[in-house]
């Protein structure tokens, strides 16, 4: 439940700690943990969250008791506002160790110089083991995020599997809702693997073509870029969305595929999902 993505902003360190709301219906000995999770993120405690962690706190994603906080703070730095809701769905008790499952919910938002607003959703499933009542690892389960930005984003449906077998096919579609009509729309997908890093405007470009290259289907080409920057191009879409047929690697890994859909009068939307392959 920690998230140190947001472009995927998945992801996921960053939601790997939020306040846990307990749900009523599950009773859970980690209800103390629970509640001062949730004191020290609201109040971007980072001395008071690593204390709730073990000496030897791990993560799926690669985090440590010493990387964590580093992930957190920028996380915070770029969005300062993210606010948090977590149920604890399951609780395990396995001698002195408990197992706890949570389904988390974010939000957040963000304006840029030129006055741009970036809005996120995302919900993560995740698994701790707690001890002596601290956290000593965690791991995804399932992450979805969407990033939305100008005033008519398009609502954007995707159809992922959670996980996949190694060398196996798999379906992936990402679809807009709304009736396409006579809007010109355009989109690419794109996959990175999931590392510590905390992706924002700064590290990712969108190009956008032209009406006029929209309208000819001919998509100028431009420099390559020499700076820290990711350039995602985009293309017109001759449908309402994206139908892909993909094939898991060869050895487990665990990737983000995402999705950008923009209208051509000012409304984008990137929409994230985490793919785990196992054997």
């Amino acid at each position: 439940m920690i998230i140190t993505r947001l472009w995927t902003l998945s992801t996921a360190a960053f939601l790997a700690f939020i306040p846990l709301n307990v749900n009523a219906a599950v009773t859970s000995p980690s209800q103390s943990l629970v509640i001062a999770l949730d004191s020290a993120l609201n109040a971007k405690n980072i001395g008071a969250i690593s204390k709730l962690l073990t000496s030897d706190y791990a993560h799926d994603d690669g985090y440590t008791r010493e990387t964590l906080p580093q992930s957190l703070q920028r996380l915070w730095k770029q969005y300062p506002n993210l606010t948090y809701k977590t149920e604890i769905i399951r609780s395990e008790m396995n001698g002195g160790t408990e197992t706890i499952e949570t389904l988390t919910t974010i939000n957040g938002r963000r304006s840029n110089p030129s006055g741009q607003v970036w809005k996120i959703t995302g919900t993560i499933r995740s698994q701790q083991l707690v001890q002596a009542n601290r956290i000593r690892s965690q791991s995804i389960l399932s992450e979805q995020t969407r990033i939305t930005i100008g005033d008519k984003p398009p609502t954007v449906m995707v159809n992922l599997p959670d996980t996949v077998t190694v060398g196996k096919a798999y379906k992936y579609e990402a679809v807009v809702q709304e009736p396409i009509n006579d809007d010109l729309f355009m989109g690419t997908v794109f996959d990175n693997p999931v590392s510590p890093v905390l992706l924002t405007q700064n590290q990712l470009k969108l190009q956008l073509p032209s009406i006029a290259e929209l309208l000819s289907g001919r998509i100028r080409k431009t420099p390559t870029s020499t700076n820290a920057a990711q350039t995602i191009k985009l293309s017109r879409l001759p449908s309402g969305g994206f139908f892909k047929i993909g094939t898991a690697s060869k050895v487990p890994e665990t990737r983000w595929i995402s999705a950008v859909l923009a209208r051509h009068d000012g409304g984008i939307t990137i929409a994230t999902h985490r793919l785990r392959t196992v054997r």
